[in-house]
């Protein structure tokens, strides 16, 4: 429209041309600002949080008969980085550690994001966290965990290979909720078995240049602890708890048998039962299991056995399920937990069952 002729209208004339080219071109905020969160309940009382967060859920919809739509739920931190914008600075995929656990539980609560949950429900600063060089951003794959649901009531069977789908999925739905960050230099980053899809994602991208959205560029992987083969590392660990004296012969051959002979999950629980029966934490073996009466020891002030406890409290109030715009239409199937129990693994990609697939991929990757 010709500006000489916008200048001689009213003004309310104006106003109401001006919202209309804001609704044709584009104008306004990006869609992602509607999921931007705004006070939580518990967070620091010096005012508002250094940083900027949003979270909700991003549609994947129905595949045919076989994979009803799903709502895939995302906590996303933006970099404070101070040398550069957020738009401009890395973005950081995080996709958790163990089959069928929460990342934003456990990588945003419990590690690297930016808060930890106190046990009186307060949340205090993680000073190490990665958001201060990198946007952060954690998503509940597959459909079924933590805030995550799918239009399937019933315990799904979910494969490694849909899981890597859903993500590339998640994440050119979530691009166009955050088209700033469309040409951001995208890491991927996971641990344990969630260090899987990192390494899969990142073979398909180099194979499949259309894989992610337009202009992203994939510069790295990042794994921690990665279960590279899972037979080894439990064996591995299994050795080095009777070599130190801290599992008995009898304890070692219980669970060397179960490994053996049944499946990882049967492995993995074998492993979590007898350690607690030993009064061990798996993943800091020196420090004591929760209890009323435990407490950060001195030896690692960071580490709090009963953390996981205080998220699973916090998660499931009602009011901080509202401030991060989750479970609005109480579809979630039961009180939010750290591990599905509703979700079992699928078929195995081609050529996942041999033990050394993740090392040659990432032979490949180099």
């Amino acid at each position: 429209m010709d500006l000489y002729l916008m200048s001689e209208m009213p003004a309310f004339s104006t106003a109401v041309v001006i919202l209309i080219l804001m609704s044709i071109y584009g104008g306004g905020a990006a869609p992602g600002e509607r999921d931007r969160v705004g006070t939580l309940p518990g967070q620091p009382a010096a005012g508002e949080l250094p940083f900027s967060h949003f979270s909700g859920y991003v549609e994947l919809p129905a595949a045919g008969t076989k994979m009803p739509a799903r709502h895939v739920f995302y906590h996303f931190v933006q970099s404070d980085n101070s040398s550069q914008p957020a738009a401009e600075a890395p973005l950081v995929i995080w996709f958790g550690s163990e089959r069928f656990c929460s990342p934003i539980g456990y990588g945003g609560m419990l590690e690297v994001g930016p808060l930890r949950v106190q046990s009186d429900m307060t949340l205090v600063l993680n000073d190490n966290s990665w958001h201060k060089e990198a946007n952060l951003l954690f998503v509940d794959l597959p459909a079924g965990v933590g805030l995550s649901y799918s239009e399937r009531i019933t315990a799904e069977v979910i494969s490694d290979e849909q899981t890597s789908k859903d993500a590339v999925d998640f994440l050119h739905r979530w691009a166009e909720k955050f088209p700033q960050h469309r040409e951001a230099e995208l890491y991927l980053g996971g641990e344990g078995h969630g260090a899987h899809h990192p390494v899969r994602l990142a073979a398909q991208s180099m194979r499949d240049k259309a894989l992610l959205p337009p202009g992203m560029q994939l510069r790295g992987i990042l794994l921690g602890d990665p279960e590279m083969d899972l037979e080894s590392t439990f064996l591995g660990f299994v050795d080095y708890l009777s070599a130190k004296g801290m599992m008995s012969q009898a304890s070692r051959q219980k669970v060397l048998t179960t490994c053996i002979l049944n499946s990882t999950a049967d492995c993995g629980m074998a492993m979590h039962l007898e350690a607690i029966a030993l009064g061990m934490e798996v993943s800091a073996i020196i420090e004591p299991l929760c209890s009323p009466s435990t407490h950060p020891t001195s030896k690692f002030l960071w580490f709090d056995p009963c953390s996981v406890n205080y998220l699973h409290e916090y998660l499931n109030l009602p009011t901080v399920q509202t401030a991060l715009h989750a479970n609005h239409s109480h579809r979630v199937p039961g009180p939010w937990k750290i591990c599905s129990k509703n979700l079992r693994q699928g078929q195995l990609p081609p050529g996942s069952d041999k033990p050394n697939w993740i090392t040659d991929t990432m032979r490949e990757l180099a």
